[in-house]
Formats: structure tokens, C-alpha cells, sequence
């Protein structure tokens, strides 16, 4: 399964400035899977612009999926579909 994600604002100092991506995940992984993933690749920067020392999401850093923000660490656990994208950028930095 292929998932688009897209990096804005301050993510792209995290991804070496790569603005969008395609990464390819087992059938059935999460969101927090994805994040894990990039976390791995992109180093303990990218995860820590998400969540704050409490392990909540980040207020000043917003998830995207496929349009509508997720703003609970339980809604990380949504299973992501082949096509779905996924943006990580800074409130209100997301748009066509």
C-alpha cells in the first residue's frame, strides 16, 4: 500500500526540505506507524515537532489525513488506505 505525504513549513527543515513523498506500508498500518517510520528516517526532530514532553499531540504542529486534522493521540490509531495523504505542517500552512 502507498500513502502521499506532504511536509510544510518548519517539517521540511526535518526531511532535509523534501516537500512530498510517496512511502509504501504494510496492509493495515496506522498513522502512529507512519510517524514511527518517518521518525526512523527523519530522526527525533521530526517527532518531537509532533508531540509535546507529555506525549500529547502538539498544538502548534497539525496531522493532516486526507483533510480533516487529527487532534487526538487515539486518532493516530485510524488504519491509512492506499492513496490516503497524510500532511504534517504548522496551523493553517495547508492548502491546495
Amino acid at each position: 500500500m502507498q500513502v502521499q505525504v506532504k511536509y510544510f513549513a518548519t517539517f521540511c527543515l526535518e526531511t532535509d526540505f523534501i516537500q512530498q513523498e510517496e512511502i509504501k506500508l504494510k496492509s493495515g498500518a496506522t498513522v502512529k506507524d507512519l510517524i514511527t517510520r518517518l521518525s526512523d528516517r527523519y530522526g527525533i526532530g521530526f517527532k518531537k515537532r509532533l508531540f509535546t514532553k507529555e506525549g500529547s499531540l502538539d498544538s502548534v504542529s497539525w496531522i493532516i489525513l486526507n483533510d480533516k486534522r487529527l487532534k487526538k493521540v487515539k486518532e493516530l490509531e485510524l488504519v491509512l488506505k492506499s492513496g490516503d495523504t497524510i500532511s504534517f505542517s504548522p496551523p493553517r500552512l495547508v492548502g491546495g
